[in-house]
């Protein structure tokens, strides 16, 4: 008998009108447990594995309390019949076998066990897919992290048909209630729809062709990650330290968040990601080279980006640089990490926040700066072979393989167009 419960004095937290009785229902299995209100309360010294007579109400509510323990013997009874894991379990004790639509809904739950219509289960698929991950030397971080959220949700494996539209909103309100974790909602959402789409392709598993993410996952398409900045909004942003936007307990923060935002910028419209990750001894002769962070899994790395450091971006670095650590900006978490993770979700709110409190012309994101170099380079038109090697593209067509080496004066004299436009600002 797996499922357990018994009624209890719950004496963790005290109410004005006493200790509340709930009901504890068990999984052995699992070993975990939920509780069900029952709205009636007492005083502990009232309650030794029972309500004591001593009560001031005792004829009443232990009326009450013998009568929902008799009810509650057959709902254990009925939950172990049927085979019920925890979170099903909790439903009926709480709505009470008199609720036809709810035994309806675990008879038809159990006949498709019965009749062998489940399909791969999705705790299980989630190990397998790492598993997999792991051998390709591939990032798990994203997976484990969503498969601890749905162990939590569920407490019990489900199938992964049962991924469903009001499984996945169900999903979407536990998580608002109890709290995101360590990470959004859209990206547990979004690595489920990872697992789900992978189950898909493996015929073997027979998985529904549906789409139940259809309307929950937000879309942002490339369009409204582009940006538009005025040469009026870079000298509010240049000027950041002379600003009165925030308390003086983000002042600091404010500071070291605009000016990286900026020199992502400067180097050629880099991402956070590998502005945090450079080193001191990526850095000689006012030039900084490095790999991108999104091209790690790709052979040596992809290509090698090796760019000038104007004066703006040397000065940064004297004013923010961490010189005492391996990495130039150590303030930023290391990739990879949850630290990183709440760091950037921390800086695309905290600069959408700076954008209005400046009044800049569109909203800054830590992307933004990529955008922003390239459209600059076009307006000036500027190679796109120059730029490619600038922002760590490896530049594609039969046409580049009679391309010869470009020189880093010539690239250098490009980069400082784009951003000369800073120094009469």
């Amino acid at each position: 008998m797996s499922i357990k419960g018994k009624i209890i004095l719950d004496t963790r937290r005290a109410t004005e009108e006493g200790y509340p009785l709930k009901i504890r229902v068990y999984d052995s299995v699992i070993k975990k447990h939920k509780y069900v209100s029952l709205f009636w309360y007492s005083d502990i010294h009232h309650w030794e594995n029972g309500l004591l007579k001593s009560h001031p109400d005792f004829r009443r509510l232990n009326g009450k309390l013998n009568k929902r323990a008799f009810a509650l013997q057959e709902e254990i009874e009925y939950c172990n019949k049927q085979k019920l894991n925890l979170t099903n379990a909790l439903k009926l004790i709480e709505a009470g076998l008199e609720d036809k639509e709810l035994e309806i809904f675990f008879l038809k739950q159990r006949l498709k066990e019965l009749e062998g219509n489940y399909s791969a289960k999705l705790i299980d698929f989630y190990d397998v897919r790492i598993k997999e991950k792991i051998d390709f030397k591939e990032d798990v971080r994203p997976f484990e992290l969503t498969k601890k959220q749905i162990q939590d949700f569920t407490l019990q494996d489900i199938a992964i048909n049962e991924v469903t539209y009001e499984w996945l909103n169900e999903f979407i309100l536990y998580k608002k209630r109890e709290g995101t974790g360590e990470a959004g909602i859209m990206y547990y959402l979004k690595n489920i729809r990872i697992i789900y789409k992978e189950a898909q392709r493996r015929e073997s598993l027979g998985i529904k062709t549906d789409n139940p993410f259809l309307g929950l996952i937000k879309t942002v398409s490339r369009k409204s990650e582009i940006v538009s900045l005025e040469d009026e909004d870079f000298k509010k942003l240049l000027n950041i330290e002379n600003s009165v936007i925030t308390s003086k307990a983000y002042i600091k923060s404010t500071n070291e968040l605009v000016n990286i935002w900026l020199f992502q910028f400067f180097v050629g419209g880099h991402d956070l990601a590998d502005i945090a990750n450079l080193t001191w001894t990526k850095l000689k002769n006012n030039r900084i080279t490095f790999k991108r962070h999104k091209n790690r899994r790709k052979r040596n790395g992809g290509a090698t980006v090796d760019v000038k450091l104007f004066p703006k971006a040397l000065d940064i670095i004297e004013k923010y640089g961490t010189k005492k650590e391996v990495r130039i900006f150590g303030f930023i978490p290391e990739v990879e990490t949850t630290e990183y993770e709440y760091f950037r979700q921390n800086a695309s709110r905290r600069l959408k926040l700076i954008s209005k409190k400046l009044e800049l012309t569109d909203t800054i994101k830590t992307k933004s700066p990529r955008y922003l170099f390239r459209t600059r380079s076009g307006q000036l038109l500027i190679d796109t072979h120059i730029m490619e090697l600038i922002q760590g593209h490896k530049s594609q067509g039969v046409s580049f393989n009679y391309q010869g080496e470009i020189s880093y004066e010539i690239q250098d004299r490009e980069h400082e167009k784009v951003i000369s436009f800073l120094n009469y600002l």
